[in-house]
């Protein structure tokens, strides 16, 4: 039987196809080796897909690892059998199961954390070397102060370059650039002769730490399969609480090391913090550029490949002259074809609609005006499209506000306050609450794409509000040192289990195509600003109102954030970005991307709208024509 490519199949011939294919395996005449799998359960049919055999042979290369290399009896050329469950990277599942992702999709994630990571290595070991840093250079409250804050303030101006960069010359292309300028921060940082040379190294670095903030999410919820959007876009804010974690850690332990001068304790502390980005750097050339970038740039084929190369779907390699595809010198069977092929063939369609899906929402958006990415004056000008805009700046507003930067660069100061007067204690103590910011999140990522996001939100927002005014009341009536230490690390559980990781997802989820960068540089300048007021107040404040003062105020500020985050806050798991994007485009242009969209159906549908006002009953019969 003729082989049929997956870029040319014809969805009339879909029904037929799967009858021969069926027939197929059920021929009276079965080889010795298919005899020995007759009762294999993967030779059922599940909606329209057969699973593949595990004897059978492969057609075709793959453009990258599989995710499980399943042992063969008759594999001649080579090539590992693919995972019978390994769907394409953007495909909608009939079972509520996540996927899970493939090794190159593994290894895109694992970049992405450790740029996360270099972000927050920073703001544990800045917690960790201040004390020393005090003691060399002699710095008052407020040198203090600007020290810790001034990296979030220039970190907003690095935001809005970086969604420029980000629209510009690819969301990869930005992280590479990221890297750099952290490994130059570092340097100057650690080698600063003086006060004022340390903050030239503050400065540079903050720019990468904006930049980055737009970059490192957008690439991975652009990326990440709609099943498991939720927690791979996670393991960003993960990674960040790994690196606090990490910096609380080398600074104790920095801080043990006998005979070691306090001003070569902190110039170790953030040397050692070089090696992240330095590792980034290593591994980024062989990681992909996002393929809605592509789209967005025109560049669809591309954006297709780089799907095939996420997903593990298969791609011709050699036409024998037979018409059948192989990579063995032996030309493969016509069940071994049908079978590999078919199931390649569902995958591509998959993937095909995707890039469709990505290329109707770029024309869409062009025909309302948006041609090419909205600058952050455009973003903010422009009605139509101002309301996701407007909603990723909350967001970054209201996960900062409430104060839980202040209990990360100063609660080794809190610690004191409440009684503990040794430094290796209170570096301990930084350890512990760095800890229980880290392990909830891990909790979070888990059922992120089960329970939801507003849910965990709303949960994170609620505990965030009684965890602080606990404190306060603890430093008011001087409770235990150690009381003061568990509200210190149930403030972060209770920030870490839905506001910290889910915050920038739900931003970034809620974004147009052609806006999601420079929203979410919008989203990152204001967080960022938001916390570097947080960290250049605090001490002020602490000094003029106490710790308890302080964190009254900051549950009085948290309590203000409830309404907003019950009445903004929608629920966006298990849906796709296009279909997310839709719902901010209006009904009617929403029904176009609902279905099957062809140039014709779409010229159909506008020519209704036009001359029928957009009648539903006209639109839902040309949409009932879609359908195949």
């Amino acid at each position: 039987m003729t082989p049929i490519h997956p870029l040319q199949q014809q969805e009339e011939q879909v029904a037929s196809e799967d009858q021969a294919h069926y027939q197929s395996y059920t021929s009276p005449t079965p080889s010795a080796d298919e005899e020995e799998d007759d009762n294999d359960p993967q030779r059922t049919m599940v909606e329209g897909e057969r699973q593949p055999l595990d004897h059978q042979k492969h057609s075709m290369t793959q453009y990258t690892d599989t995710n499980n290399n399943n042992n063969s009896n008759n594999n001649n050329n080579g090539g590992g059998n693919e995972h019978g469950n390994s769907d394409g990277i953007m495909t909608s599942h009939s079972t509520s199961t996540p996927s899970s992702p493939n090794a190159a999709l593994q290894r895109l994630v694992l970049v992405a954390a450790a740029t996360a990571a270099t972000l927050g290595y920073d703001v544990g070991i800045m917690a960790a070397a201040i004390q020393p840093m005090e003691d060399t250079m002699h710095l008052n409250g407020v040198q203090k102060e600007v020290a810790m804050g001034s990296l979030n303030f220039v970190a907003a101006l690095g935001a809005l370059l970086g969604g420029k960069v980000a629209n510009d010359y690819g969301r990869k292309y930005t992280v590479k650039v990221c890297c750099w300028i952290f490994v130059v921060g570092t340097i100057l940082m650690a080698g600063a002769p003086g006060y004022w040379s340390f903050l030239l190294g503050r400065v540079v670095t903050g720019t990468g730490v904006g930049v980055s903030f737009v970059a490192a999410p957008v690439y991975l919820s652009e990326v990440a399969p709609t099943d498991i959007r939720g927690r791979l876009n996670t393991v960003f804010d993960v990674a960040i609480n790994g690196g606090i974690l990490l910096g609380y850690v080398l600074g104790f332990l920095v801080q043990l090391i006998p005979h070691l001068q306090p001003e070569w304790k902190w110039r170790l502390m953030l040397i050692l913090g070089i090696n992240l980005p330095i590792m980034v750097l290593w591994n980024l050339e062989s990681l992909p550029e996002s393929p809605r970038w592509l789209v967005m740039k025109g560049q669809s084929a591309a954006a297709t490949e780089v799907l095939r190369q996420l997903s593990n779907v298969e791609t011709h390699h050699e036409e024998g002259t037979n018409g059948h595809v192989s990579n063995s010198p032996s030309p493969p069977t016509a069940m071994n074809h049908h079978t590999n092929g078919d199931r390649n063939d569902h995958r591509t369609d998959e993937l095909l609609r995707m890039v469709s899906s990505m290329e109707d929402e770029v024309k869409i958006e062009r025909e309302d005006g948006l041609d090419g990415p909205l600058t952050p004056m455009q973003a903010l000008c422009q009605c139509r499209v101002s309301s996701a805009m407007r909603l990723a700046i909350a967001i970054g507003f209201w996960q900062q506000i409430t104060g839980t930067e202040a209990v990360l660069y100063y609660s080794a100061d809190f610690l004191q306050h409440a009684g503990l007067e040794s430094p290796t204690q209170r570096l301990f103590g930084n350890c512990f609450v760095g800890l229980c910011k880290l392990a909830p999140e891990l909790v979070g990522m888990h059922y992120v794409d089960t329970f939801g996001r507003r849910p965990l939100m709303l949960l994170s927002a609620v505990s965030l509000v009684i965890s602080t005014f606990l404190l306060s009341a603890a430093f008011y009536l001087q409770w235990n040192p150690l009381v003061v230490v568990l509200l210190l690390c149930a403030i972060m559980a209770s920030f870490s289990i839905g506001l910290g990781p889910f915050s920038f997802l739900v931003a970034s989820e809620r974004l147009g195509l052609s806006e999601r960068a420079t929203g979410m540089t919008l989203c990152a300048a204001t967080n960022r600003c938001t916390s570097g007021t947080v960290a250049l107040t605090a001490v002020s404040m602490y000094q003029a109102l106490g710790s308890g003062g302080l964190f009254a105020i900051y549950g009085l500020v948290g309590l203000a954030s409830l309404p907003f985050y019950y009445f903004t806050i929608t629920e966006t798991a298990g849906q796709s970005l296009e279909e997310l994007s839709a719902s901010n485009t209006g009904a009617f242009q929403r029904r176009r991307q609902d279905i099957e969209l062809k140039p014709s159906i779409i010229q159909e549908m506008d020519d209704a709208a036009k001359y029928h006002d957009a009648d539903p009953v006209e639109d839902s019969l040309v949409a009932n024509r879609a359908v195949v």
